[in-house]
């Protein structure tokens, strides 16, 4: 959730109950930012959350590849 700088404390006391148990918070946008900028920055990122096992597993080739 992307939020005005300046409104901040409120769209924390109104979305806390609901995003602090999903591990979320609101996030803060300076007041000169491109808007659109950032919201497609937000699409494209990838988070990776591990709570449960301390590992990433990525497949990085197969075996019919050469050397």
């Amino acid at each position: 959730v992307l939020v005005g700088a300046d409104l901040m404390g409120l769209a924390g006391r109104i979305l806390g109950p609901a995003l602090g148990p999903r591990g979320k918070a609101p996030v803060p946008v300076p007041p000169n930012a491109n808007i659109k900028d950032l919201i497609e920055r937000y699409k494209a990122a990838v988070w990776v959350r591990i709570r449960n096992q301390p590992q990433v597993m990525a497949r990085i080739g197969t075996e019919d590849m050469s050397p």
